[in-house]
């Protein structure tokens, strides 16, 4: 019951995929650069304007020219929008809430020593733990 794609479309899903590969490489990119987590949606909401404001620029300046510096934005742009949501979003085990840190980036403390998992499924570190208030002793 299925019709077979064609050519165009074949091409598109190429397309698309390779789209899919650029976002990715970009991401683990920045990651890299930048490897503290989003903190906030408004930070999420800034950093994706950015990326669309230089997306817009790259638009004005073209004028037929070439279209990689667009494409290069709008892979940016992607990136951005998948961090956010990863970031802000997504619980991942083995990547920090609060901080972002992981097990191959540890948060580094006062002592220079890194940190550990403050719980089982690997989602908040020991620095970011806030600590337990201490009561005080009745006498």
């Amino acid at each position: 019951m299925g019709k077979a794609r064609s050519r165009s479309a074949a091409r598109r899903g190429d397309a698309s995929s390779h789209f899919y590969t650029l976002v990715d490489k970009e991401l683990r990119r920045a990651r890299a650069k930048h490897p503290k987590a989003f903190n906030s949606e408004p930070e999420g909401w800034a950093v994706i304007q950015e990326e669309l404001d230089e997306y817009r620029d790259a638009l004005r300046a073209r004028h037929g020219g070439p279209k990689a510096t667009c494409i290069a934005e709008l892979v940016e742009t992607a990136a951005m929008c998948r961090r956010a949501f990863e970031d802000l979003y997504q619980v991942v085990p083995g990547r920090c809430q609060k901080c972002g840190c992981t097990d191959n980036t540890p948060c580094v403390g006062a002592f220079g020593e890194g940190c550990g998992w403050a719980n089982r499924s690997q989602t908040l570190c020991t620095a970011c733990v806030q600590p337990e208030p201490r009561r005080r002793r009745r006498r």
